[in-house]
C-alpha cells in the first residue's frame, strides 16, 4: 500500500439516493456547484474550498472509516475481504462492458461479459475469479472515460465532502453510471449504497492481519499518515484521468 492508494480511498466513497439511473436534485446541484466553482473568477475560492474539504475528508478517514475498517478487519478474514472486493467488481462489469463498447473496445467488452458470466456462476456470485484462467483481466471502464475519449474536457479539479476529488466530467459520468449498476435497478435500494462497503473493505485490505507483528502495524500507520500536498494531489488526479482515457 502507498500513500497514493490511501488517497484513492475517497474516490470510491459515494452519496446517493438515486434509483433506476435517475439524477436526483441533490446530484444536479452538486454538478451545478462544480461548474460554478470552475469559473476563472472563482479560482482562489476553489482552492480554499478544495483544501477545506480535503481536510474534512481526511478527518473522516482518521476518526470514522479507519476505526470501522479496523473492526471489520478483525472479524473478516483476508480471504473474505478479497471475496467482497471480487463480488463488488463483478457487479460493475455490465457498466464496464457497455462503456467498452461505447469506446469501440469490442474485445474488452467481450472479456467483461465473459468474466461476468463465468464468475457469477462458477465463481459463486463473483466471490472468486475463475474467469482469470481463461480470460485476460481487463481494467474497469466508466462513462467519465468514455466522455474523455470523445473529447469532453475534464473541467476544474474539485474536492467534495465524502465524494472526494472529482471534476464536472467525473460527476456527469458518475450520474450516468448509476443506471449501469445492477443494485441501482432494485426498487427501494439507493444506488451508491455499495460504495461505503467498498471503501471500508478497501482500507481493511491494506491493513496487516490482526495478529501481525507490531512492526507491520507501525509501517501501515506511517503510510496512512502520509498525505499529498494539494498541488501534488491535483497533479496526480489529472495524470490518472489522462492515463485512464488513453488506456
Amino acid at each position: 500500500m502507498t500513500s497514493k492508494d490511501i488517497f484513492k480511498f475517497f474516490k470510491v466513497l459515494g452519496m446517493g439516493d438515486r434509483t433506476r439511473g435517475r439524477l436526483s436534485s441533490k446530484f444536479l446541484l452538486i454538478i451545478a456547484c462544480a461548474i460554478l466553482c470552475g469559473q476563472p473568477s472563482w479560482g482562489g475560492a476553489r482552492e480554499g474550498f478544495n483544501s477545506a474539504n480535503r481536510s474534512f475528508n481526511f478527518w473522516l478517514l482518521d476518526h470514522l472509516f479507519e476505526p470501522v475498517a479496523r473492526g471489520y478487519n478483525f472479524i473478516m478474514p483476508k480471504w473474505g475481504q478479497a471475496g467482497v472486493r471480487n463480488a463488488l467488481e463483478n457487479l460493475a462489469r455490465p457498466r464496464d462492458a457497455v462503456q467498452s463498447l461505447l469506446q469501440g473496445k469490442v474485445r474488452r467488452a467481450g472479456s467483461h461479459l465473459g468474466a461476468l458470466l463465468i464468475d457469477s456462476t462458477l465463481g459463486i456470485g463473483g466471490l472468486t475469479r475463475p474467469s482469470e484462467r481463461w480470460l485476460a483481466v481487463e481494467p474497469p471502464e466508466t462513462m467519465n472515460e468514455t466522455l474523455g475519449v470523445y473529447g469532453m474536457p475534464e473541467g476544474p479539479y474539485l474536492v467534495l465532502p465524502l465524494l472526494g476529488e472529482t471534476c464536472p466530467r467525473c460527476l456527469v459520468g458518475r450520474a450516468v453510471d448509476t443506471a449501469l449498476y445492477p443494485i441501482g435497478l432494485l426498487d427501494g435500494v439507493p444506488h451508491g449504497v455499495e460504495t461505503p462497503i467498498e471503501a471500508v473493505n478497501f482500507l481493511a485490505r491494506q491493513m496487516p492481519k490482526p495478529g501481525a507483528p507490531k512492526e507491520d502495524w507501525d509501517r501501515y500507520e506511517k503510510i496512512l499518515k502520509e498525505r499529498p500536498t494539494d498541488e501534488e494531489a491535483e497533479r496526480l488526479f489529472h495524470e490518472n484521468l489522462a492515463a485512464d482515457v488513453a488506456d
